[in-house]
């Protein structure tokens, strides 16, 4: 599966699992791009401990030791989430509040493109778990209140 026929899959709300879609929300939903919200791909695997413990750096990362990844922009946590399903399969959309997160790291280029890997966000310093959110049944959620 390449990365359009992904896309297309998770908006189209076909990625089920145990009884929960988690699709991607379409990018007009963004209320304000680069704006108010992080975007943070993830494994569905991963949903668990996130829900118990929040986000938190993991072993690998930027390059540069432990961490987390975000993207201001919706178009482009459309392409990372795609991403991960194609390796895979199992994957899901969080947001937090940019507030929320501390930067270690702002990469913006010049011209924005969602599918280059730069316009991110990253951040050493764990997230706590009442800040996040994931896309599930067609809206956003606290990650505490989804049955996992």
């Amino acid at each position: 599966m390449n990365q359009k026929q992904a896309i297309r899959t998770l908006l189209e709300n076909d990625n089920p699992q145990n009884g929960l879609n988690f699709s991607l929300p379409p990018i007009s939903d963004d209320p304000a791009p680069g704006g108010q919200w992080l975007y943070h791909a993830t494994a569905t695997r991963n949903l668990p401990s996130i829900a118990k413990e929040g986000l938190v750096p993991g072993p690998r990362s930027l390059g540069k030791g432990a961490g987390l990844s975000f993207t201001p922009h919706l178009d482009s946590a459309h392409f990372w989430t795609a991403a991960l399903f194609t390796r895979d399969n199992n994957t899901a959309l969080l947001r937090v509040p940019r507030r929320a997160v501390v930067v270690a790291v702002h990469d913006e280029q010049d011209e924005y493109d969602p599918h280059d890997g730069t316009a991110e966000d990253a951040s050493y310093r764990p997230v706590a778990v009442e800040f996040v959110e994931v896309y599930v049944n067609g809206q956003w959620k606290k990650i505490r209140e989804v049955q996992l």
